[in-house]
């Protein structure tokens, strides 16, 4: 199911109403996406807090692909609670 096709089962078409709510979605939906938002943000704070320089447990290769993957996290976070709209 696309994005929007869901937006429309929920009663808000965001590409006929941009302006329903202040990232397009009814309520129930922009609390889910915050939490979610939220919940990657978490992700990204525990991978980044990760990152050591001299780690005896994860590869050096490893451990910077986490650093990398937590900055793609936070980027994904703030894209869904601004509603994709930067996209």
């Amino acid at each position: 199911m696309t994005p929007n096709a869901e937006l429309s089962r929920a009663g808000t078409d965001f590409k006929q109403n941009p302006d329903a709510c202040s990232v397009g979605l009814n309520d129930g939906l922009y609390m889910k996406a915050r939490f979610e938002a939220l919940l990657i943000k978490v992700a990204a704070w525990i991978v980044l807090e990760r990152n050591v320089t001299r780690c005896k447990v994860v590869s050096r290769r490893d451990n910077n692909a986490m650093f990398e993957m937590g900055w793609q996290l936070k980027a994904i976070a703030k894209r869904i609670e601004n509603g994709y709209k930067d996209v």
